[in-house]
Formats: structure tokens, C-alpha cells, sequence
């Protein structure tokens, strides 16, 4: 039996890693890629931080990073690729392969580009790296629950009804593998009240933020400067300080 060597490589890779957050949402259009950007920008101030952007189908997390323009350009290699350093968060995505053209992949096809990516980033020592995931439970989550076995995962969510069997559905999935949840983000909030909150008991998992409803987003993401100054910033700086203080 032939043993694919990146599988041990990926091992070698992510040893350094204290914490591995996958960041995850039962369906696009939450503000997952906004949340977890932000998340890590905040840590980046408190402890060695990475961001992982594995959304191969909608990578959104250089252009709220401002790195449009260095994607004609590979990162450094150095013993494996040198993730791009922004200000002191360490990030890597794979349109910095693609130049942000169109990927389209079927399940083998991202378990191939996940297993390429991962296993040539060379993270070396961090406290926490967050990983964007794509949306939704399917292969990309899987490959994640394989090679990522010390993952505690944070669960993005909006307060509808219609959220909440999604929602139920991926912490029965990540739960049911014995992997860990920091939480829930709820997002777009627009009150105290919450659909999301009859899953807290079922599952013994918190809401540990609450992110209200921000109508001037669009403006925010303009640049890296308007997103850092903005609303949206700072409704995520508590749960990053909550999210260092549980670890």
C-alpha cells in the first residue's frame, strides 16, 4: 500500500501549532470569511497567529487583507512556502496559486489541492491558526476532522429558523467525530432574542458573541484601514478576548 508522503508531511507541518481553530458554517452567506479575518487580526495582537483561508470556491480573506495586488505574486519558499506576513498575521490562501481565477473542484479534486496546500506552508511555531472553511458539510469539513485532530471548531450562524437545522446538523457532525466547540457567533443579530439559543442546551455548546445586524458593512470592507476603524471591528474584539482567555 502506497503511502501518500504529504499525509506525514501535513503531520510535521502543524506540530508547531498550539491551537487549530476551523471556523465553519452550515451555509455561504453568514459573514464566516468577515469573522474569522477578524478574529485572527485581534489574536495577532495577543499571541502568534495564522489564518488559513480553505474557502478554494469563494476566497474572500485577501481582499478584506488588502493583498489584491500580490497575487501575481508567489509567497517566499524557504524549506516549504513562507505564509505572507500582514502586519504580523501569517495567512496563506490558495489564490495565491490560482490568481484568484474560478477553481472548480469535485471531492477529490480539493482533497488534492487541501493535501498540496497544507503540507507546503511552513507555519512553524504559532499559538492559534484559524482556518476559513467552505461553507456547508461536505469533503472539505471531512479532510479537516482527518488531518487537523486537535481542531476546536467555531460555528458561525445566523438567528433564523431556518438556520437552526443546519446549525443542529453540523454540531451533531463534529460532535459525533469527538471533536471539540469553542461556540457559536451569532451573526446579524438584530436582538436579545435567538433561534439559535434552543440548540445551546442540547448540545452544551455556548453563544460566546453576538454580533448585531451592521448596516454600513459595505463601506467597512472598502479598505484594511475602514475595516479595522470600523463598527464591525470592534464587535469582535470582545470574542477574540474571550476565545484567548479559554485557552
Amino acid at each position: 500500500m502506497i503511502i501518500d508522503p504529504r499525509i506525514h508531511l501535513i503531520k510535521e507541518r502543524i506540530e508547531g501549532i498550539s491551537n487549530i481553530i476551523p471556523v465553519i458554517s452550515s451555509k455561504g452567506g453568514v459573514g464566516k470569511s468577515l469573522i474569522s479575518t477578524a478574529l485572527a487580526w485581534h489574536m495577532k495582537d495577543m499571541a502568534r497567529t495564522g489564518l488559513l483561508d480553505l474557502d478554494v470556491w469563494g476566497a474572500s480573506d485577501h481582499l478584506l487583507l488588502a493583498l489584491s495586488d500580490r497575487l501575481n505574486k508567489f509567497p517566499d519558499e524557504e524549506r516549504g512556502i513562507v505564509p505572507v506576513n500582514v502586519n504580523g498575521l501569517n495567512f496563506m490562501s490558495v489564490v495565491f496559486y490560482t490568481g484568484n481565477r474560478p477553481l472548480p473542484l469535485r471531492g477529490d479534486g480539493f482533497s488534492e489541492v487541501f493535501l498540496e496546500l497544507v503540507s507546503i506552508t511552513r507555519w512553524d511555531k504559532l499559538d492559534f491558526l484559524f482556518i476559513d472553511m467552505p461553507p456547508g458539510l461536505n469533503d472539505p469539513i471531512l479532510d479537516v476532522l482527518k488531518y487537523f485532530k486537535k481542531g476546536k471548531f467555531l460555528v458561525v450562524a445566523t438567528p433564523s429558523k431556518l438556520a437552526v437545522n443546519v446549525v443542529n446538523n453540523t454540531l451533531d457532525l463534529i460532535l459525533s467525530q469527538g471533536y471539540s466547540i469553542i461556540g457559536i457567533v451569532e451573526n446579524m443579530s438584530r436582538g436579545n432574542s435567538s433561534y439559535l439559543e434552543s440548540l445551546t442546551g442540547k448540545y452544551d455548546v455556548e453563544i460566546i458573541g453576538r454580533i448585531p445586524y451592521i448596516e454600513e458593512i459595505e463601506e467597512e470592507i472598502d479598505s484594511l484601514q475602514s475595516l479595522m476603524n470600523g463598527r464591525f471591528f470592534r464587535e469582535t474584539k470582545e470574542i477574540a478576548d474571550r476565545i484567548f482567555h479559554l485557552f
